[in-house]
């Protein structure tokens, strides 16, 4: 979505960072950032999408997390294209500290230097931190 650009109402969409820290199943943290970046898309606001550090781990795939009774959350990024979220960033940094490339992931990513992650996310409107 333009920077600029404007939902169905005629009002600028504002521009929502969420981004991702944690690994996944510690908590519901991965989780609810994934359900609030597709209800804000689905309200017609252009999401971003960054993980960052252990966040990293939210993509990788092969994940069983039914060996800990938790529920897989690889399934909620297939929606992401649906919902027209296309802004996903990754650490560099951390892929490399990791030893991941972007084929240990579900999904395509754009992966940034650290200090760019730092000015993309300073460009949104709206920043969420998970």
């Amino acid at each position: 979505m333009a920077e600029d650009a404007e939902n169905k109402t005629g009002k600028a969409a504002k521009k929502m960072a969420v981004v991702i820290t944690r690994p996944p199943y510690q908590s519901l943290a991965g989780k609810e950032a994934l359900d609030l970046a597709l209800v804000a898309a689905t309200f017609e606001q252009s999401v971003s999408l960054f993980f960052m550090g252990d966040g990293i781990w939210q993509l990788v795939k092969g994940q069983q997390p039914e060996a800990i009774n938790q529920k897989n959350n690889s399934a909620s990024f297939g929606a992401l294209e649906l919902y027209g979220i296309e802004q996903v960033y990754t650490d560099a940094s951390a892929m490399k500290s990791n030893n991941l490339t972007v084929q240990d992931f579900v999904l395509a990513t754009k992966v940034t230097a650290l200090n760019e992650l730092g000015s993309l996310i300073a460009s949104h409107d709206i920043i969420i931190n998970f």
